[in-house]
């Protein structure tokens, strides 16, 4: 039998191929400088904690990062103190080296960029007084 047809196979790129803003993001972030410890940028950064600790009427603050699996939850009942940002500041010394801190209108949170590595991630600082069930005697 002559004349079959051929038929032409091409492989196709996967299709799932497509970023995310936050992995976008991270490949930006990447590529930034990290904040010099004793630095006036990074002052402005850690303002930028101290004002949203200021403005917002919480008892329970936690920090989050999804992908390392990390939380730390700060409760802070008394009158907002200044070491609150020093507590926070050494926290945020633990987990690498700061690229930026932002306040995000939308979700009324702090997004904390940091360098791990050779790679950017993001921790997300809000208010969770919602998340926390104090039971009392």
């Amino acid at each position: 039998m002559g004349g079959q047809n051929k038929i032409n196979r091409k492989k196709k790129l996967p299709m799932n191929l497509a970023l995310n803003t936050y992995e976008l993001n991270k490949i930006a972030y990447a590529k930034l400088p990290v904040l010099a410890e004793s630095s006036s940028e990074r002052g402005v950064a850690l303002g930028i904690l101290y004002k949203y600790l200021h403005n917002n009427d919480g008892h329970y603050f936690m920090l989050l990062n999804n992908d390392a699996h990390y939380y730390t939850i700060f409760s802070m009942y008394d009158n907002f103190e200044e070491s609150y940002i020093s507590a926070i500041d050494d926290c945020i010394r633990a987990i690498g080296d700061l690229i930026s801190i932002e306040y995000n209108e939308l979700t009324n949170a702090c997004e904390c960029w940091f360098k791990i590595g050779d790679e950017a991630a993001m921790y997300v600082f809000f208010m969770y007084d919602t998340g926390v069930i104090e039971c009392h005697k």
